[in-house]
């Protein structure tokens, strides 16, 4: 099933590659790109127009996948284009929540705030101990476990804005479970560095 799905992606991340790759774009100009599409996501957020906001997540995550296609399919990847990459995926989905610290949500328990906290803190989390993993010498090779990385993250943000069109409501539940599956990802990650 896993050697399935990577086969797939291998096939869309070929496709990507050979449509954008003719467009006279470097892969770093496809990932400030990708920076400049999730702006509105905030704007639309804060409008509480969700499913704008969810069309312009869509947008800046296919940019973000277009960068590393382009790259490859023009043996043009470079560690630097690779770190840049990571950087702006940090920043692409911190802005695409920022926005949600600053509408009325209702509580699910707790303030619907404190739910996106957990998502922020849990997406960290999950990047930062599979680097710290390797930086330390625990890892020879960054791992890639868990239940939810940062495609996964994307999409149920995606849901999650979606949702929030037809209800805050539904956009608080579909963050406060990503919240605790961005947790349970990054202590499974902790838990696998700890014991290699």
């Amino acid at each position: 099933m896993i050697s399935r799905y990577r086969k797939k992606n291998a096939s869309h991340d070929r496709m990507l590659g050979r449509v954008f790759g003719r467009m006279p774009l470097s892969p770093n100009a496809w990932t400030v790109l990708s920076l400049a599409a999730v702006l509105p996501v905030v704007y639309f957020i804060l409008q509480e127009q969700f499913a704008a906001a969810a069309a312009f997540l869509l947008v800046a995550s296919l940019f973000d996948a277009v960068d590393g296609a382009v790259a490859r399919a023009r043996n043009a990847a470079t560690k630097q284009g690779a770190y840049l990459d990571t950087i702006a995926d940090r920043y692409v989905e911190f802005i695409a929540v920022i926005g949600l610290f600053f509408i009325p949500l209702p509580h699910v328990g707790i303030p619907a705030q404190a739910w996106v906290a957990a998502y922020v803190f849990g997406s960290m989390l999950t990047t930062y101990a599979k680097a710290a993993a390797k930086e330390k010498g625990l890892v020879r090779q960054e791992f890639a476990i868990g239940m939810l990385e940062r495609p996964e993250r994307m999409a149920l943000l995606f849901l999650a804005l979606l949702a929030g069109a037809a209800s805050t409501l539904y956009l608080v539940y579909v963050i406060g479970i990503a919240a605790v599956m961005a947790n349970a990802t990054a202590f499974q990650r902790i838990r696998a560095a700890l014991r290699s």
